[in-house]
């Protein structure tokens, strides 16, 4: 992920952009923003502004004050015992309206859960319980060569994902899938269709081009991150009152049982 993120960044600044790190967005309103770049607050002016500033967007905040539902996501990076073929995912009620994963990469893997932290579950006190189990059954070997920590929102998409000359894209659109967290494929997606909505609304003259931006990414993924969180509601719903191999069945997306939509009553 950080390669892919410096590429990026090599590519845009090869493209005319201009990338300040260690900034922070103060406000925004209307063209004009308001940012802190290494200790010095800096007015500017945009034309188009596209949040893709994460989970916690405060762009997606000066459009709404929606605030989406989160799990915290904490991973390491171990050393395997030996090359895995598959990824490895499991549950337990411990890990709280979540998962955990053991994602191979050659001989070492990501290794993590994505929790809604509580008082009865602290999720780095779950990680490295069910790290030591892993390590017992000889998958995992001793030593973490990173950490990484993020917060995922798991509410669908939002409401609001354009308004006038603002355009909220990945994880603060609330693209991420509701069920799995998973969000990568559709912030590179948003991000492209976002950015190619903002040229020609620069190009033209008309800002009303980046409305099409927002339907053609809700023709793409409303369907799928709407069914999604159906199943997460659902799953909610009985995870106490449920054994998690009924909970599995019909709310993961491995089973056979995620394909049924959820009735309202």
């Amino acid at each position: 992920r950080q390669g892919l993120d410096m590429n990026l960044a090599r590519q845009a600044v090869a493209n005319g952009a201009i990338v300040l790190s260690d900034t922070r967005l103060l406000k925004i309103a209307n063209q004009k923003l308001l940012f802190r770049h290494r200790g010095k607050v800096i007015e500017a002016e945009s034309t188009v502004v596209i949040g893709a500033d994460g989970s916690n967007s405060v762009v997606g905040k000066a459009l709404s004050s929606w605030r989406p539902e989160f799990l915290l996501g904490i991973q390491y990076q171990v050393p395997l015992a030996k090359e895995l073929e598959r990824t490895i995912v499991f549950f337990h009620k411990s890990i709280t309206h979540g998962y955990g994963w053991l994602f191979p990469k050659g001989i070492t893997a990501n290794f993590g859960i994505g929790a809604l932290p509580n008082q009865h579950a602290r999720p780095f006190e779950l990680l490295e319980l069910f790290l030591g189990m892993f390590r017992n059954l000889g998958l995992v070997t001793p030593g973490i060569l990173s950490r990484s920590r993020g917060l995922i929102p798991v509410s669908g998409m939002r409401s609001e994902l354009v308004r006038g000359n603002v355009a909220l894209v990945g994880d603060a659109a609330g693209l991420t899938h509701p069920i799995t967290g998973a969000g990568a494929p559709q912030a590179m997606m948003s991000g492209e269709m976002a950015g190619m909505a903002a040229v020609e609304a620069v190009r033209n003259g008309n800002i009303g081009y980046l409305s099409s931006y927002e339907s053609e990414i809700r023709g793409l993924y409303s369907g799928v991150l709407d069914h999604a969180a159906s199943k997460r509601k659902l799953m909610i719903d009985r995870w106490s009152s449920h054994d998690m191999k009924s909970i599995c069945s019909q709310t993961w997306i491995a089973f056979e049982g995620y394909r049924k939509r959820v009735r309202n009553i």
